[in-house]
């Protein structure tokens, strides 16, 4: 048995420590084993050695004709919050693999924490239109088009997304805010929240959305600092300080004034599509 092919078994067997340790024997002993180096820059990213999958990268020559390893640094980009770097890649990606729809929604994603959501929503359109039964696809398309205030648009993507996942509880929860945004029936957008919650009730996201959806329906103030204290307590034994601070502020607005749908409501962001 090879160093590799030991490498990939260990890798097969979820333990990535030892995959690793072969695989970089493998790749010193001969850099042209490209499915080492691919295996390799796969188990980097299990193993949140992100910056390692970029080394590689660069101690190849940065090929930009590998697919395999430019999906792997694509993704640690992106994982390292270097959106610049994993949109760049990305966006050479789909000139040649055009029906990757997984590429596609990384595509959206690094444009979205770009801030650019025009170009986010048509990455996931494209993604969504590739594979018409990818709910993640409807699901981010939702997400974008909610945070450009298209009401229209969020409301037919996040639509689909629950024809394919009737039961998904973050989906539901998203529904209710885009009911709430667009100005539908508060009782039904409250509902659909409530629905995600009695799937999982331990969710702290799905506490911000019933906060969210009830400021943008002028619901009970008291119902709203409930929900957004029951998702701070229930972060707070989460790594998750980002959100954390996000619920934090939305919690101190709530609390310090008269409630309006004024209130700063976001959505939360994913991770890439590996």
């Amino acid at each position: 048995m090879t160093m590799w092919t030991r490498g990939r078994a260990y890798a097969l067997a979820r333990r990535p420590d030892k995959a690793a340790d072969e695989l970089v024997r493998a790749v010193a002993t001969s850099t042209a084993n490209q499915r080492a180096i691919h295996d390799l820059a796969g188990v980097y990213l299990q193993l949140g050695q992100f910056e390692a999958v970029i080394s590689l990268w660069k101690k190849m020559g940065y090929p930009k004709n590998d697919i395999h390893l430019l999906l792997h640094v694509g993704n640690a980009h992106l994982k390292l919050g270097k959106a610049d770097e994993a949109f760049s890649i990305y966006h050479l990606l789909v000139e040649h693999i055009t029906r990757a729809k997984g590429v596609w929604l990384n595509l959206g994603l690094a444009a979205e924490s770009q801030k650019r959501f025009a170009t986010a929503a048509c990455a996931y359109r494209q993604a969504a239109e590739i594979g018409v039964t990818y709910a993640r696809a409807w699901e981010r398309l939702a997400r974008v088009e909610f945070r450009r205030g298209n009401k229209r648009y969020a409301e037919l993507a996040i639509e689909q997304a629950l024809r394919i996942k009737p039961n998904d509880p973050m989906l539901l929860g998203l529904n209710g805010k885009i009911i709430a945004l667009a100005g539908g029936n508060p009782t039904e957008a409250e509902a659909s929240v409530r629905r995600g919650l009695a799937f999982q009730p331990r969710n702290p996201f799905l506490y911000e959305n019933l906060g969210d959806t009830l400021v943008l329906t002028k619901g009970d103030k008291k119902q709203v600092i409930e929900a957004y204290s029951r998702a701070i307590e229930l972060l707070s034994t989460m790594d998750s300080s980002n959100a954390l601070h996000r619920i934090q502020d939305k919690l101190l607005t709530a609390s310090a004034s008269s409630l309006t749908n004024d209130s700063p409501v976001d959505v939360e962001q994913a991770s890439p599509e590996d």
